[in-house]
């Protein structure tokens, strides 16, 4: 491994703040200072920054169901918190929000402890396709779904599973539009469920529940 990729994963910081650290000197294998980030380090040398041992931290990346009345958030005020769903190891760990859901909406939300990945996750995700299973109060006629779809030049898909079940679908950067858009017409619904953003779903996750991965089995 890299120098320089050793650095950004056992310290919070870009590969260009790694490689400036790296080139003023503030870096050390086995008490040598190394001054090329693309210098090749093996498993059983000694890393130091700053005259500090740094070894890789193991970050957790997780694919949460969350219930409908909770936020997407460390704390709130009004709202219990999805890190409450958590177990004690993560909600003792400085937690990332890869996309955010309103109380008001469940389903899919990814959390990690790594804010690079969640970071870079964020802006992959606004190109991804977002589908959603809106559960509706009574059946809606064709005049409503037309008015939610009017204006949205192709942005928005949508599918009647049955009579009070509908399936929309958008990029992820226009979903806040798309919810706000529910409001504003006559649709009346019990609730919006997130199911699958790009490639990831929600499989067999249960409502409140959660499974671990690892950063590459992320595919989106």
């Amino acid at each position: 491994m890299r120098l320089i990729k050793y650095l950004t994963l056992a310290v919070a910081m870009s590969r260009n703040q790694a490689g400036y650290f790296i080139r003023k000197k503030r870096v050390s294998v086995d008490g040598k200072i190394i001054s090329d980030p693309d210098f090749e380090i093996l498993d059983s040398n000694r890393i130091t920054f700053d005259g500090k041992p740094i070894s890789i931290i193991e970050h957790q990346y997780i694919i949460l169901n969350k219930p409908k009345g909770y936020v997407c958030a460390t704390k709130d005020g009004d709202y219990k918190t999805v890190l409450n769903l958590l177990d004690y190891r993560i909600k003792e760990s400085e937690c990332y929000f890869a996309n955010i859901l309103s109380p008001e909406v469940s389903g899919l939300v990814l959390i990690s402890d790594d804010i690079r990945w969640a970071s870079k996750m964020r802006q992959r995700l606004q190109k991804k396709i977002c589908e959603y299973q809106i559960h509706l109060k009574h059946m809606v006629d064709n005049a409503d779904l037309d008015d939610l779809l009017k204006g949205q030049d192709d942005s928005i898909a949508s599918e009647r599973v049955n009579e009070k079940t509908l399936k929309l679908k958008t990029v992820h950067a226009k979903s806040a539009a798309l919810i706000g858009k529910l409001h504003s017409t006559n649709i009346a619904f019990n609730t919006i469920e997130l199911e699958k953003i790009g490639r990831l779903s929600l499989g067999d996750i249960k409502s409140g529940h959660y499974i671990k991965l690892s950063e590459n089995e992320f595919k989106i």
